[in-house]
């Protein structure tokens, strides 16, 4: 899972490419979509990792292969070599890596951004049982039954997300 830092970025807050300089401006949906962009970032960076491994492997593969003909049998005239095919899927691998990189970077930078945002919110939240579950959601991103059972008591899956959700509405209604 990817995990938030402190490390300074933009100054204006980003989401979904719109500028927010104002707490009030956020909506319903903002609040819910950093959950969201971290599962999305965590789906790119294990796509990442899973062509990652095989660009290794079709390098340990290249330079296994050798172009010498030693079964005597003639060749195909047009037929590439089994060398140059590894070599065109690692450069097309290598070109996809580095695509996913700047789409992992700009996921990064837009939940970091979100979520200072969201941060700020949350801080200014006056009701306490509201704010932790807020917190838990949104900075913790955690799900709802496993913030219904942290806070014990007779809440339910359902009243925790209903709670939550009724004072976002009510604070930050849709625009």
């Amino acid at each position: 899972m990817y995990c938030w830092t402190d490390t300074p970025a933009a100054e204006l807050v980003l989401c979904g490419g719109a500028c927010m300089t104002d707490i009030k401006s956020l909506t319903c949906e903002e609040f819910k979509n950093l959950f969201y962009i971290n599962k999305n970032l965590n789906r790119l960076i294990s796509l990442r990792e899973l062509k990652e491994q095989r660009l290794e492997e079709l390098r340990s593969r290249s330079t296994a292969l050798s172009g010498m003909n030693l079964s005597g049998m003639p060749r195909s005239p047009t037929r590439k070599s089994k060398t140059e095919d590894v070599i065109i899927q690692i450069d097309l691998l290598e070109r996809e890596l580095k695509e996913l990189d700047l789409d992992i970077s700009k996921e990064r930078i837009r939940f970091d951004s979100v979520r200072r945002e969201l941060k700020s919110v949350i801080d200014l939240c006056n009701d306490e049982r509201i704010a932790i579950i807020m917190r838990y959601r949104f900075l913790d991103l955690r799900s709802w039954i496993s913030i219904a059972m942290e806070l014990g008591g007779k809440n339910t899956e359902d009243a925790v997300r209903k709670a939550c959700n009724r004072y976002i509405r009510e604070h930050y209604p849709q625009k």
